[in-house]
């Protein structure tokens, strides 16, 4: 079994970061999407799932560029 050390490049604290911001990007707008479908704005909700799926997105890229051993730009 390999250690979190060998498995990760060096470089990729830069995307464990960029990771960390996305997933704080996305729970911030999980609960403005909530506190709209309250209000009933149902098309403001899909804005922000949207944004969400983009979010989403970014931690996949980041993720897969330091598991290749590539800096996140």
């Amino acid at each position: 079994m390999t250690t979190p050390a060998k498995r990760w490049p060096k470089n990729a604290e830069a995307s464990r970061c960029e990771a960390l911001a996305a997933a704080m990007t996305i729970e911030h707008l999980g609960s403005k999407a909530r506190e709209a479908l309250g209000r009933g704005n149902r098309d403001l909700v899909l804005v922000y799932l949207s944004d969400m799926q983009r979010a989403a997105n970014e931690i996949k890229v980041s993720m897969l560029l330091a598991k290749e051993g590539r800096a996140v730009e």
